[in-house]
Parts: structure tokens; C-alpha cells; sequence
């Protein structure tokens, strides 16, 4: 079993305007949640999306390795924030989630053995869809795997 600590994105811009603008970043209050944010990891997993490498570079969270991955990022559900300006928007389906949460469970697992502390910064659906949890920004949680 593998303890994961999983830490919501601090508020962006597409939570309080939904203006249609693709891979949002964090607001100013979103900057001050996530300077709130500490905690030390030997092993930090990121979304590659924007708000979510601004949460972890602008949080205390200290680490010895950070590692980017595709396979914690939102869902693909249409809404532009959760995709790159260079990406169409195409819809990720419930199984094609299901499936990459489950991947991810199974590299957590696999790979989360050589490392004692382990976070995730992610976002709301995908944490939901890991941890029944459902968090506000800048909040986190701790499971195991």
C-alpha cells in the first residue's frame, strides 16, 4: 500500500469567469491558497497543466523529485481550461477516464514503493475519480493507494 497526499489546484481563472480561455492560470487569490501549502515530498506528481505547476512552484512544498505527468490532468470533458492552447478540443469519454485513472493507480503503485512521501497536485475530477473526495482549491487530502 502507498500513502499519497493529493492537493487540489489553487483557484484559477476559469472557477470564478468561464470565458472560454484554454490551460487558465492561477488568480491572485489562487496565489495566496497556494502559498499556504507545505509539506515535503520525496516524490511530487504534477498535471502539466498551468495552474497546477504554478500551485506547486508557488506553494512550501519542498521535494527531491518532481515528476510531470499527462496521466493526472483533468478530464477531458470539452470545457477549454482543461486543455493546451495547441490542442483541439476533443472529448475524453468516462471509460477512456476510468482507464487513465486506473493506469495512474497502477504507476503510483509500482513506482511509489521506492518513495516514502508521496503528493499529487491535480484537479477537482480527477481527484474525485481517485479518492471519492471532492476539494475546493488549494485543499488536500491523504489516501492510500
Amino acid at each position: 500500500m502507498v500513502s499519497v497526499t493529493l492537493i487540489r489546484h489553487g483557484q484559477a481563472t476559469h472557477n470564478i469567469v468561464w470565458d472560454g480561455a484554454k490551460n487558465t492560470k492561477l488568480t491572485n487569490e489562487g496565489l495566496h491558497q497556494v502559498a499556504q501549502i507545505k509539506g515535503e515530498y520525496n516524490l511530487v506528481i504534477c498535471s502539466p497543466l498551468l495552474r497546477t505547476k504554478q500551485t506547486l512552484s508557488m506553494s512550501k512544498i519542498r521535494y527531491t523529485r518532481v515528476f510531470i505527468s499527462n496521466l493526472c490532468r483533468e478530464l477531458m470533458s470539452g470545457h477549454p481550461a482543461n486543455y493546451f492552447e495547441y490542442e483541439d478540443i476533443i472529448v475524453e469519454t468516462n471509460e477512456m477516464f476510468r482507464n487513465r485513472v486506473k493506469k495512474f493507480i497502477e504507476y503510483v503503485k509500482e513506482y511509489g514503493k521506492n518513495h516514502k512521501r508521496i503528493a499529487v497536485v491535480s484537479h477537482h475530477d480527477f481527484i474525485h475519480a481517485l479518492s471519492g473526495y471532492s476539494l475546493h482549491n488549494a485543499c488536500q487530502v491523504t489516501i492510500d493507494l
